[in-house]
């Protein structure tokens, strides 16, 4: 058969793998037309190869290097521009390349023939994985393959042992991986094996092949499909006896070959070698390598059997999976005394020595014996000079192996180790929010600009993996099989770790009065996770917990309205799950394999900041970060921004609300809402539940009305004068916050979270029977609305422009709208007399803008800044008197993170 036949076949028979199978025949029948003889030749190819594995040619038939050009004479190999040549191999070469339709490096590696067995397979072993340490798979060519260009150089020994088993576990990490995958490498050595500033890249899976449980046939089939029976393949010094006498590859010759990987970084010599083939063959199959104490004597002697027992003659007496070797090597780096205390993971040790030293202001670090009883140790990190904790409800992480802390403060991610007293600004993070770490603690997640993006820490690279807008719903997870998972208008969605189109995983169910979903986390096994689904229901709100196969076979684990982080096993202790109850932080012990909270909850923190999302955050390395309940004050201050008088002192103050007549407040604290009488300085108790919703005025008496959540997103009102009890005014599944009362009594105005739009403006008439109606309802976040006080108008921030913008607009007909501000605007409030509004502006300026009607509609002038008001972006609420003339401010103390290390062994 001529080559051109051959290749005719090839390219038939490639294109016909990726069809369906139920559409191969024909499409076969339609490519081959009157050719009947390449028909059935392709089909009878299919027939064989029918789990879409590349078959071996014919030897005879097996297309001369001469025929098929590699492609790459005129420098350019498709859209890739060729920049060097990295590699040349048995198999075909390896270039660096330029792609010019994504602006990236990368590496292509193209083959001595036209898309042989061994390059087919390596295609379909790379795309079946997406894992951090395996090199990622951008495009397939009929010759060639596109993977990430990785800079590094194989590891080569001696190392010192705590670099060397973190390489190890590493390596462990990705065939543990490839192998959950029925990937076997086959042809593990360092050559394959790149030492990144990321950490380890395992490459070159030209040998892998397929077993179970991905393959469905037997195991001799998938060997007679791609290599003759009894075939020899690999590298010499690394191959495992029974890959030498031609037996069946399993997951243990993986093991095998890490075995020699590890004994030659440990030593930095082989552990099989000889001056000929035959002389090393015979060396694996009879011989024992000298004992690397004897050439690396720092080598513990755990790591030392842990090696050994890799390097065992029979299979059955190796590690049997790359999960078991991996958790005996991380039993040898945490084994008290067994590497140096900088090599430890997950850094306990360090930590409590660290923290003890900053604590007490000496320098003698406590000893790290294994008979030292380890006591919690607490410590506090402040924000960086002349910056304050942002997002501080969600904008903080710690790294799982419990080494880092990053945070958002000045609205640039910061990162601090905890074993330092100093924080560095991660470049290329400006305007971040919500970070979240990686399962190996080497780089973060985090959202801005409309995207979720990736920042590497080692080498400071910063990635955009897809578009995203965390719709004020914070949190992701990034898992151990390459997913990220993160919250989104509708639900939440999913994306590989390594960047690309997401998709919804878990969709917003209104019938149910879902509002959304959130602050996702995976469990161990990386399948399952656990996320919030925020309800104005009690009955649906809460803890669930779901898979990634079966997103909708979701169940409720725990009844709450705060997230929940699961914090796994550690140093003895058992996993818990840890949630906010009011102030405090509870934690219950959690039975992964069951699913279900067993014993009581037990405390774990006080006066932790509550919100729906909490503010805390905790490694899987036994470390606890929290904020406190923010500490503030209600001030007076002036047109000219000077401090006029403290009204409420130093407390706990969340929303408040002036009386329109000047004379009252009513604030909310950590205990109950209040009502402060101005002129004599007293304080009345109006209720006692410290999560109720904003105190809204009424002015139609001396006291005013409140309003509050019931049930359902019911709202009550509360004489605040009288004895009587709350009366319920409307219903409405789907309210989020309370926004103001009409000056005449009449409505509510009150933001309405909806499937479609997303945060609306709601009016409800008070009076029986009076049915609420939208008031802005647009796609856009529309919230914080206001009632102007002659009741003609309101006011209210949108998103419309891509920021949030102040809006005005006739109530209730809003036919027409005007914007009022022009750089950005939060938070809106009237004058007493409708002629001036006044918003935050950026860089917290307290803007004003006056308001004119006319004959068409209304006018505005040029907002104009009046001073700068004190606290955190997007969280300093105020409130102005009547006159325009005095101010009412919330003055925030600065937030500090409380640390807790060891956090379990203070559980009572």
């Amino acid at each position: 058969m001529t080559p051109e036949r051959w290749r005719r076949i090839e390219n038939v028979y490639h294109a016909a793998l990726l069809r369906d199978p139920a559409e191969r025949g024909a499409f076969v029948a339609e490519a081959c037309r009157a050719d009947e003889e390449l028909q059935r030749r392709i089909e009878s190819m299919l027939a064989q190869d029918s789990d879409g594995a590349i078959l071996d040619m014919p030897a005879a038939e097996v297309l001369p290097d001469s025929v098929v050009s590699n492609g790459v004479d005129d420098g350019r190999f498709g859209p890739y521009a060729i920049v060097s040549r990295l590699g040349k191999g048995g198999m075909g070469e390896v270039f660096r390349a330029h792609d010019s339709r994504l602006k990236r490096d990368v590496a292509l590696k193209v083959s001595a023939r036209q898309f042989t067995d061994r390059f087919g397979r390596e295609a379909r072993a790379i795309a079946a994985l997406n894992h951090p340490h395996i090199c990622t798979l951008h495009d397939v060519g009929p010759n060639y393959l596109v993977m990430e260009y990785v800079e590094g150089k194989p590891p080569k020994g001696p190392m010192p042992p705590e670099q060397a088993i973190r390489r190890a576990m590493e390596i462990a990490e990705a065939l543990e991986h490839a192998h959950r995958h029925g990937i076997v490498h086959r042809d593990l050595k360092p050559d394959n094996i790149l030492l990144t500033k990321q950490g380890v890249k395992l490459l070159d899976f030209g040998l892998a092949k397929k077993v179970a449980p991905l393959a469905s046939e037997s195991d001799a089939t998938s060997m007679g499909a791609l290599t003759a029976e009894g075939t020899v393949v690999g590298t010499p010094q690394y191959m495992a006896p029974e890959q030498i006498e031609g037996r069946d590859a399993d997951a243990r010759t993986d093991i095998f070959a890490f075995g020699c990987v590890l004994y030659e970084m440990l030593t930095g010599h082989r552990a099989f070698d000889g001056k000929s083939q035959a002389s090393v063959i015979s060396k694996i199959l009879q011989g024992e390598p000298k004992p690397v104490r004897e050439l690396q004597p720092t080598t513990p002697p755990a790591l030392d059997r842990v090696l050994r027992m890799c390097l065992a003659k029979d299979p059955d007496e190796r590690w049997q999976t790359a999960g078991d070797l991996l958790r005996a090597l991380r039993l040898v780096e945490e084994e008290p005394g067994a590497l140096p205390t900088s090599a430890k993971r997950p850094w306990v040790w360090q930590a409590i020595a660290v923290a003890a030293v900053i604590a007490a202001g000496v320098g003698v670090l406590l000893p790290t014996r294994p008979n030292v009883v380890v006591q919690p140790v607490q410590f506090t990190v402040e924000a960086p000079e002349n910056t304050t904790f942002s997002s501080p409800t969600n904008g903080f992480a710690l790294s799982p192996d419990g080494r880092l802390l990053a945070f958002t403060a000045g609205s640039t991610l910061w990162l601090r180790p905890l074993n330092s007293l100093i924080a560095q600004p991660l470049p290329g993070t400006e305007d971040s929010a919500s970070p979240f770490w990686s399962p190996d603690s080497r780089s973060l997640a985090f959202f801005a600009g409309g995207k979720l993006k990736r920042v590497d820490i080692a080498g400071g690279n910063t990635a955009d993996l897809c578009d995203a807008t965390i719709e004020k719903r914070p949190g992701g997870a990034w898992g151990p099989n390459g997913v990220i998972l993160f919250a989104g208008r509708d639900g939440l969605h999913r994306v590989p770790a390594s960047g690309g189109l997401a998709s919804l995983l878990t969709r917003v169910d209104p019938s149910r009065t879902e509002t959304g979903h959130s602050v996702p986390q995976f469990l161990p096994d990386g399948t399952r996770f656990i996320y919030l689904i925020e309800s104005a229901d009690p009955a649906v709100q809460g803890i669930y917990i779901a898979s990634l196969d079966q997103p909708a076979g979701r169940r409720r684990l725990l009844a709450t309205d705060s997230k929940a982080i699961y914090a796994p096993p550690f140093a003895g202790h058992p996993g818990y799950l840890v949630w906010n109850r009011g102030l405090d932080l509870l934690a219950q012990r959690l039975n992964t394999a069951h699913l279900t909270l067993e014993g009581e909850p037990v405390p774990v923190a006080q006066d932790v900041g509550v919100t729906l999302f909490g503010a805390f955050y905790m490694s899987d390395a036994g470390v606890l970060a929290f904020l406190h309940s923010q500490l503030s004050s209600l001030v007076w201050m002036n047109a000219a921004g000077e401090t006029l008088k403290e009204e409420i002192p130093k407390d706990k103050v969340g929303v408040f609300r002036l009386n329109p007549d000047g004379k009252s407040v009513i604030f909310r604290s950590r205990t109950a809402t209040w009502l402060h009488d101005i002129l004599r300085g007293t304080n009345t108790r109006v209720v006692l539940d410290p999560t109720s919703a904003a105190a809204v005025l009424s002015g139609l008496s001396r006291n005013g009305y409140m309003v509050s959540p019931g049930t359902n997103g019911q709202m009550n009102a509360l004489d605040v004068g009288a004895s009587r009890p709350p009366r319920p005014l409307t219903f409405s599944p789907n309210t989020k916050y309370y926004q103001d009362w009409s000056r005449d009594g009449k409505y509510v105005l009150y933001d309405q979270v909806d499937e479609f739009t997303g945060f609306d403006e709601w009016a409800a008439p008070v009076a029986p029977g009076g049915k609420p109606f939208p008031v802005v309802r647009t796609p856009f976040y529309d919230a914080a609305g206001r009632f102007s006080p002659d009741g003609k108008w309101i006011v209210y921030g949108s998103t419309e422009s891509g920021r949030s913008e102040i809006y005005l607009q006739p109530f209730p007909e809003g036919t027409r709208r005007w914007q009022v501000s022009n750089q950005g605007g939060n938070r809106p409030v009237w004058r007493g007399d409708s002629k001036e509004i006044y918003f935050i502006g950026p860089e917290l300026k307290l803007m004003g803008a006056a308001v004119r009607e006319t004959a068409t509609g209304i006018e505005t002038d040029t907002p104009q800044p009046i001073f700068t008001l004190p606290g955190n972006p997007g969280d300093t609420p105020f409130d102005v008197t009547a006159d325009g003339r005095r101010f009412l401010v919330r003055k925030p103390y600065p937030l500090a993170l409380q640390v807790i290390v060891n956090w379990q062994a203070g559980l009572k």
